[in-house]
């Protein structure tokens, strides 16, 4: 049963709370685009804690996953996945450097090796535009995930799913130059961004036949996972009027995301 894990939960786990309040420090200021249907700006804190959050469902019973120290770098990977990226805590150095004091050496080295993994490459993505770089950014993120270690790869696929939510769900409005607020994307932005990150989820499959059993049954939630939430995005981007419901609370507890396929699928060959 899928488990939604808030920062209280954290708590029972030193280590990932501690990491979760480097994280919070180091993003501290920033927010997700857009409001959501409640008029609130979310911090951007919620997208890793939601990426982190699928990660450990992927492998197994949260609770037990938060507490045992074989998952620590996978876990504070998924928490600091964007780190490099848009935090002051910009190479895996000062990543390393910062974990020491958390979790020790080992996993310091462990956890700052998969973000560099899950980072953008630093120079960014050649092209004279926007849409150019968006189109080389698209084709190195696929090719990359393939190479990718299990571990990073188990991250991306969960970073990757809390996308395709977030582009439904969380990047819902904003004012325009006359004050009314409008969707942020459009519905072509959104297929495109979906179907981007379903790329990704299939590159990172790639090799993981050879996986040993535990990994197996982690990708196999995992693609249970990306399945739910295509579909889910799917049918937030063509009926509009579901704007309402909100994927993780169906996912938690009893409800399960199946009642949300049934006008799926059939159509796309997936």
């Amino acid at each position: 049963m899928y488990k939604q894990i808030t920062p209280e939960d954290l708590k029972k786990s030193k280590v990932l709370s501690d990491v979760w309040s480097l994280v919070c420090q180091a993003h501290q200021g920033q927010h997700r685009k857009g409001l959501n249907k409640k008029g609130e700006n979310p911090l951007y804190v919620t997208h890793p804690l939601r990426a982190m959050e699928i990660t450990a469902n992927a492998l197994g019973e949260p609770g037990k996953v938060l507490m045992d120290k074989k998952y620590i770098p996978v876990l504070a990977a998924a928490l600091a996945h964007d780190a490099i990226e848009d935090t002051p805590l910009d190479s895996q150095e000062k990543l390393e450097a910062a974990f020491v004091p958390l979790m020790g050496e080992k996993h310091a080295r462990e956890t700052a090796a998969l973000v560099q993994e899950l980072s953008n490459p630093p120079g960014g993505f050649p092209g004279a535009t926007k849409p150019e770089r968006d189109a080389a950014k698209k084709v190195w993120q696929s090719e990359h995930a393939k190479t990718m270690s299990l571990s990073a790869k188990i991250v991306k696929m969960a970073d990757q799913i809390a996308n395709t939510i977030d582009c439904v769900d969380v990047f819902m409005l904003k004012p325009n130059e006359k004050g009314v607020y409008e969707p942020v994307w459009t519905q072509e932005k959104k297929v495109s961004y979906v179907e981007k990150a379903a790329a990704v989820c299939a590159a990172c499959l790639v090799g993981t036949d050879e996986a040993a059993a535990e990994e197996k049954t982690a990708f196999d939630r995992l693609k249970q996972f990306e399945k739910q939430a295509y579909d889910y995005a799917y049918l937030k981007i063509e009926n509009p009027m579901l704007c309402s419901r909100e994927f993780f609370n169906e996912l938690d507890g009893s409800r399960k995301v199946p009642v949300l396929n049934f006008m799926l699928r059939q159509s796309r060959g997936r």
